[in-house]
């Protein structure tokens, strides 16, 4: 799930219900040890399809159909997971870092995390229309659930 913010003030919530991700958790220790997540940003769906045209226009999504993040470690500050690694978007890579939780439920593992980002990074332009601007942070939330073997 991705938020954005306009001004006036309201939110748009963009959700991705399909990617690819490959991740590697200790079941035992719930340590993360490799993961990788990536998704078709033709996926992206704000449940408004003609802001989703506007969006993909603007993304350039044809050009830059995917967005891939791949993990390069893991570290623990004061009890926090933080998974640092690069994402790609709009053709350029960047660095980044993601505060993460691991938890067991019965077989199932969940991984949830959330970050903010400034889309400027990948250089891409504020959208403005009209009196509404988007600002460039936008908050990521991820919930992603498997199932020990």
């Amino acid at each position: 799930m991705v938020d954005s913010r306009a001004t006036p003030p309201h939110t748009v919530t963009s959700y991705v219900r399909n990617y690819q991700s490959d991740i590697q958790i200790d079941p035992e220790t719930l340590a993360v040890s490799n993961a990788s997540f990536s998704f078709k940003l033709s996926d992206l769906d704000s449940e408004h399809k003609k802001r989703d045209k506007k969006m993909h226009t603007w993304i350039e999504s044809a050009k830059f159909p995917e967005i891939v993040f791949k993990l390069s470690e893991v570290s623990v500050v004061e009890g926090q997971s933080i998974g640092k690694g690069t994402l790609s978007m709009h053709g350029i890579s960047k660095e980044i870092e993601i505060p993460f939780a691991v938890t067991k439920e019965g077989k199932n593992i969940l991984l949830d995390g959330n970050a903010n980002f400034s889309y400027e990074d990948w250089g891409l332009a504020i959208i403005k229309l009209f009196l509404f601007r988007v600002r460039p942070e936008l908050k990521v939330k991820f919930h992603l659930e498997g199932t020990t073997r």
